[in-house]
């Protein structure tokens, strides 16, 4: 028997701060840390750095 296999990479990062505000470091860390709490609630899981992984076997 086979079963199907996928892997999902992802990069999450709060999009939607405007690019003149992106220099708030302090702003940037708390949307972040809410956005990667999201991609874990669907079964993500951090692999390296800002790369998240969520694989479904």
């Amino acid at each position: 028997m086979t079963s199907q296999a996928a892997l999902v990479a992802t990069h999450p990062y709060p999009i939607d701060i405007p690019v003149d505000e992106r220099d708030d470091r302090t702003r940037e860390a708390l949307e972040k840390a809410a956005i990667q709490r999201t991609w874990q609630s669907l079964g993500f899981e951090p692999f390296r750095e800002d790369l998240w992984l969520c694989s479904r076997i």
